[in-house]
């Protein structure tokens, strides 16, 4: 017999569809990788013989109302290894230790500090002169394993330092890295991380170019691949409501204090000039601060970190009787003229609460006890007053809460309404109330507040929002836009409230008596209240909040002094200064 050559038909139908069956995994295989995943392999094998490496693009600059540039980038390079490819090239170590006289093992240890990655750029030498600028790029080929990198620094205009108002930049942190990694930032870039830099970061930042280096065989750069090269996207610039030279003024007469000043326009809300004492150096910032420089900022007792004029929680002193005069009014509790006797103290129960003057201020009527700052007057207002009609109008004010300045981390202060009170102390009595009204005890403010409080009386109930930026210049669009902020009538303010709290500052500035008469400047319509701010930790702050109420010029100002011991001694005379100064300046810019 022969054996069956013919094979089985189900046999041949089962290879056929076996070997179609591969060669459609084939040819979808090879689909995928020719059409669906072309571009990966593609820039993968790219990646193969270039090198990517950042170009930083320049943060935006910031100018003043008057378009002086006052913070700008330098041009900075630095010397940067990449940690797996240095590892391979041990000459290049030696090299280098010899160039710039250091150990290798602190070279090395400089690199694992900065490191952020083992296949990142790691800067080793921040701001290289030119020399060596010179011979690196000279020995580049020799040097396995480096790069120069050009790195936009910041610099501020001379004149000021404005450091709580422009903030500084600094290396993302983890946190923030996760926080915002849908907005394409990576380990190592730099962000703003206090004051405006942080504020309008998403403004101020610009986009990373790319350039692409050619890499050989072994790793080796061999030049730049220019046709590829992505330039990058500088940020937008902010156009500020600061006047320079106000600020540097102002910043001047509280160099040596730990205190806050601000002056704002209470029409519209700029501020013109913006200061907490002490500060601290922003172009510090710009490259890898020392340890020591770190420690010795984080570490002073003054804080110079700490934004007075928008975290300083203090009480304000006798600036708060102003809410109790408004709050009389609008309740139509007593009228201005109404008088109440003054002997020096006042007794409520055992207790005897005093006024500053110990003999007394006599018989008293609302505008004589603003222009004298009498304790006791205030004292039996107080008592008169409902307790919640006196929070309400607090918070009409604008206290207990944000005034939302455009500058981050600032504080609510506090306002003890009887949620707070009872939570807080549990049973509590009248007496609580004698120390509220003459803002001490749990009433907290911050300057910015009592600048925005200034404003709504000087303005007639205006409810400006303070702030600091006033116009944008986008590049690419080429066009300037001008922020809008909101400006409306508070409601629940008479205009027959306001006008009694004005003639009461009146007469504190123009009174022949008045706690700040020797601060008056003539033609300038000056109304004020001076304060002093118990502390029992030490001397008394000064306070001193004030306005022009000349239509020209429409001006407040704010001054924060800590252990000022008086209002009148040591704030209100700053105060005069800047009034001067800045009339003067006034008159020559027109």
């Amino acid at each position: 017999m022969h054996p069956q050559n013919d094979l089985n038909p189900k046999r041949f139908i089962i290879i056929v569809i076996i070997m179609i069956i591969l060669f459609s995994i084939l040819l979808v295989r090879i689909y995928n990788l020719q059409v669906v995943k072309y571009y990966d392999l593609y820039f993968r094998s790219i990646e193969n013989i270039y090198r990517k490496i950042d170009i930083l693009a320049p943060r935006g600059k910031m100018l003043d109302r008057y378009n002086r540039v006052i913070l700008y980038n330098n041009s900075s390079y630095n010397l940067v290894v990449y940690p797996a490819e240095i590892h391979e090239y041990p000459e290049t170590w030696n090299k280098l230790s010899q160039y710039f006289q250091l150990p290798i093992s602190e070279l090395k240890s400089t690199m694992k500090k900065n490191m952020i990655g083992y296949y990142f750029p790691t800067v080793l030498k921040e701001n290289i002169d030119y020399q060596t600028l010179t011979y690196l790029y000279e020995h580049m080929l020799e040097l396995q394993g480096i790069d120069l990198v050009a790195k936009p620094v910041r610099k501020i205009k001379e004149g000021a330092n404005a450091a709580h108002i422009i903030g500084y930049i600094n290396q993302i942190g983890k946190k923030d890295l996760k926080a915002k990694k849908n907005k394409k930032y990576k380990a190592g870039d730099i962000v703003g991380w206090k004051g405006l830099e942080k504020e309008y970061e998403d403004i101020l930042r610009g986009q990373n170019g790319l350039k692409f280096m050619k890499i050989n065989a072994i790793g080796q750069n061999i030049g730049e691949e220019y046709s590829k090269r992505i330039e990058p996207i500088p940020g937008n610039d902010l156009i500020l409501t600061i006047d320079w030279d106000l600020q540097s003024y102002v910043e001047s007469l509280i160099e040596d204090t730990s205190g806050a000043a601000i002056v704002i326009n209470y029409l519209n809300g700029e501020i013109l000039a913006l200061a907490s004492m002490p500060d601290f150096n922003p172009e510090m910032f710009s490259t890898n601060i020392s340890d020591k420089d770190w420690r010795d900022i984080v570490y002073n007792p003054k804080y110079p970190l700490y934004n007075r004029a928008i975290q300083a929680e203090y009480p304000p002193g006798s600036a708060y009787k102003l809410v109790a005069v408004i709050t009389s009014q609008e309740d139509s509790v007593v009228s201005p003229y109404d008088t109440f006797n003054c002997p020096g103290y006042y007794r409520l129960g055992r207790r005897i609460f005093h006024c500053w003057k110990s003999s007394g201020h006599g018989s008293e009527n609302m505008y004589e006890a603003i222009e004298h700052s009498c304790n006791v007057f205030f004292y039996k207002l107080m008592l008169k007053l409902d307790f919640d009609e006196w929070i309400k109008y607090s918070k009409i004010l604008g206290f207990g809460q944000l005034t939302n300045i455009d500058l981050p981390n600032e504080k609510n202060g506090n306002v003890p309404d009887r949620k707070y009170m009872n939570k807080t102390y549990g049973r509590w009595g009248k007496g609580y109330l004698l120390n509220f009204v003459i803002g001490q005890g749990d009433v907290l403010v911050t300057p910015i507040q009592l600048a925005k409080y200034v404003s709504i009386i000087a303005s007639n109930g205006l409810n400006i929002k303070p702030h600091l930026v006033k116009d944008i210049y986008y590049h690419e669009k080429n066009k300037l836009v001008t922020k809008k902020y909101s400006k409306d009538k508070i409601e629940g303010l008479s205009k027959h409230s306001l006008n009694v709290v004005k003639e009461g500052m009146r007469r504190v500035m123009q009174g022949e008596e008045g706690t700040a008469r020797y601060s008056n400047i003539e033609n300038l319509d000056l109304h004020g209240k001076t304060s002093t701010a118990q502390n029992p930790h030490g001397k008394d702050h000064a306070w001193f909040i004030s306005f022009s109420g000349k239509s020209s010029f429409p001006y407040a100002v704010v001054i924060f002094v800590e252990n000022g011991e008086g209002g009148s001694k040591t704030a209100a005379p700053i105060a005069k200064k800047i009034y001067k100064y800045y009339w003067d300046l006034h008159n020559n810019e027109k």
